[in-house]
């Protein structure tokens, strides 16, 4: 593995590439509708105090957009698991006393366990952002004890939904990876590095925020753990500046549509137009997808409970800085080591 100028140069120069369309509409379509349909229905029920659990179930269908049929739905059923029990998990800690720093701990530990499986199921797109990002949404709203039925049943039912839409055809297909079993992933050494990093970025980036006070400190557990899903040291880096980048310009577009107070079925429509955005560019360029994830988030955040923009803004900024110095850091660390124990192995 190196850090050569040589080795930086293809991914330097991807921060502003933007890659082949390869029917990234299909996907968006299906997840325009996955996340559409059921946020509109809780709206017409008078429910959307449920929001994050559809939307978390609907995060389904990001799932497998290169694969097709049986594939696709084997991966998507794996991921859908994963965000039923995120949102329960999330809405269970926000009940507990100490909240913020049980869930400092648990973010640490679930974005472990979650880059292990996306690993054995070899996930695209892979590692553990969104369960993580489900498990802290749904711990820092507010919850009574009677949320964790809502939250297991909505999730649920929205995954399900997601599965079903999930099985239209469309787009471009490639063949799923042979499974590996968990056994066999945990026996390479470079496989529970990988796990170690996501641990020790959620849980560092997750307590200094929680310390010193920050509002949604998972924001920054989440920032610090979007770069370990690149494949090397440069790429990580990349991943790092785009997210930067890509932050910074969507909180323009959050504080230009936050200045209108969007509600009820507006703010639905607005959510889902930005997921679909986001899903036309994320593998095209992550990036510049992020200048409509980034709003997308904020406009979540307050379809269910009232906000204060600016405060939000702010916080979404700082936690974001401190996560991404965290992952840098982190990955820099990470890879000094390996190299001055196996040298130029890449095992």
């Amino acid at each position: 593995m190196s850090t050569s100028a040589d080795g930086l140069q293809p991914h330097l120069r991807s921060l502003l590439r933007i890659g082949p369309h390869a029917g990234a509409h299909h996907v968006a379509l299906r997840t325009g509708v996955s996340v559409g349909v059921p946020l509109i229905t809780l709206w017409a029920v008078g429910r959307l105090d449920w929001s994050l659990y559809a939307a978390f179930g609907a995060f389904t269908a990001l799932y497998g957009r290169s694969l097709a049929g049986a594939a696709r739905t084997r991966m998507q059923t794996s991921a859908a698991v994963t965000f039923v029990a995120s949102v329960v998990l999330g809405t269970a800690i926000a009940l507990a006393p100490a909240a913020p720093w049980v869930l400092v701990g648990a973010a640490a530990l679930w974005a472990a366990v979650i880059a292990l499986v996306s690993e054995r199921f070899a996930w695209a797109p892979p590692g553990a952002i969104f369960q993580v990002f489900a498990l802290g949404a749904c711990a820092s709203a507010p919850a009574v004890v009677g949320d964790l039925l809502p939250a297991v049943l909505v999730s649920a039912a929205v995954a399900v939904f997601a599965l079903l839409v999930g099985l239209v055809p469309g787009g471009p297909a490639r063949d799923s990876a042979p499974p590996t079993s968990f056994g066999a992933l945990l026996r390479r050494r470079e496989v529970r590095l990988h796990l170690l990093r996501y641990f020790l970025a959620a849980g560092i980036a997750g307590a200094i925020a929680t310390a010193i006070g920050l509002g949604h400190p998972y924001w920054a557990a989440l920032s610090a753990v979007v770069p370990l899903a690149a494949a090397d040291t440069a790429g990580r880096l990349l991943r790092a500046g785009q997210r930067l980048l890509g932050t910074f310009f969507g909180l323009a577009i959050a504080a230009t549509i936050l200045a209108f107070h969007p509600s009820g079925l507006v703010a639905v429509l607005v959510a889902v137009a930005l997921q679909v955005c986001a899903e036309l560019l994320v593998v095209r360029n992550y990036g510049l997808a992020l200048v409509f994830i980034t709003p997308l988030a904020l406009v979540m955040s307050g379809i269910a409970h009232p906000v204060d923009a600016g405060a939000l803004i702010q916080d979404r900024a700082i936690d974001t800085l401190l996560g991404v110095a965290v992952g840098t850091a982190l990955t820099l660390a990470t890879h000094e080591r390996r190299v001055q124990i196996s040298g130029d192995d890449p095992r």
